[in-house]
């Protein structure tokens, strides 16, 4: 059931609508502290995207080619990385922890649970894949 959930394509759609409810409060009452890791995430995440170009899909689904250029040489979730440091960089800028919780909880997890949902089908559609996962690390380069 879960799975099937953060599957669907309308699961990040949600996500986002609660983030923005629990963040709502503190957008006016904010510091700049966290607004590095917000521009390095984004930058991270749009960089990852453009590299993807039209592989990129809100669905887990086989893909036609696998993405290896870019900071997918160095680790193979890059736009789930980017979301999570912008993410740090928003609880730290907001002080909120309502938005640390649902962070911890939910969005931090929903992320890995769908990166493994996704290696599962590129492993199942791609053979290099596995050699791949080997080379490089998920989310942070040679860390984890």
């Amino acid at each position: 059931m879960i799975e099937e959930l953060i599957k669907s394509k309308f699961s990040a759609i949600f996500l986002i609508i609660i983030s923005g409810i629990v963040l709502s409060p503190h957008l006016f009452n904010h510091s700049s502290a966290g607004l590095p890791l917000i521009v390095l995430g984004a930058t991270i995440y749009f960089s990852g995207r453009h590299t993807m170009g039209r592989v990129w899909s809100v669905r887990i689904e086989p893909k036609n080619e696998l993405v290896c250029a870019g900071l997918f040489r160095h680790i193979r979730h890059p736009l789930y990385s980017g979301l999570l440091l912008a993410c740090i960089g928003l609880i730290i800028s907001t002080f909120s922890l309502y938005f640390a919780i649902l962070f911890t909880f939910v969005i931090a997890p929903y992320l890995y649970i769908r990166a493994r949902l996704e290696e599962k089908v590129l492993k199942s559609t791609h053979p290099d894949y596995a050699e791949y996962m080997k080379r490089t690390k998920m989310f942070i380069p040679k860390v984890l």
